[in-house]
């Protein structure tokens, strides 16, 4: 290899590598949470620290419910407005960032019996 070579590839290799750290640095706190999407997931947060990158994943018999990303209004509201997402595989991830989520059930009456949730991630 001539000497040029040679310094082009060290400059190449430590452009790289610092990359590959801060990815692995901010992935090793991300956690995964397997929710039992139902009426008790309104006090499922309770006491739980999360994080921005950590997933949620919303369990439950597909068809039975369903998963609609909304906002503080229409959480308190339970109301899924024109044009929110709305989850229904039955096997629903989501990755938080950072920021207050709210998550609830359009499925009738099911918001109202609990089948919401708040989540705060840092």
């Amino acid at each position: 290899m001539t000497k040029i070579r040679k310094i082009v590839h060290a400059f190449m290799v430590g452009a790289v590598a610092p990359a590959l750290v801060v990815t692995a640095a901010t992935s090793a706190h991300a956690a995964v949470y397997n929710i039992d999407w139902g009426p008790s997931a309104l006090t499922w947060p309770v006491g739980k620290t999360l994080h921005k990158g950590d997933v949620l994943v919303f369990r439950y018999a597909r068809g039975s419910r369903d998963v609609a990303i909304v906002d503080a209004i229409n959480f308190a509201r339970c109301i899924v407005p024109r044009g929110a997402t709305v989850l229904s595989s039955g096997n629903d991830r989501v990755t938080l960032t950072q920021g207050t989520h709210y998550y609830i059930s359009s499925f009738r009456g099911q918001c109202a019996g609990g089948t919401k949730m708040a989540v705060l991630a840092t």
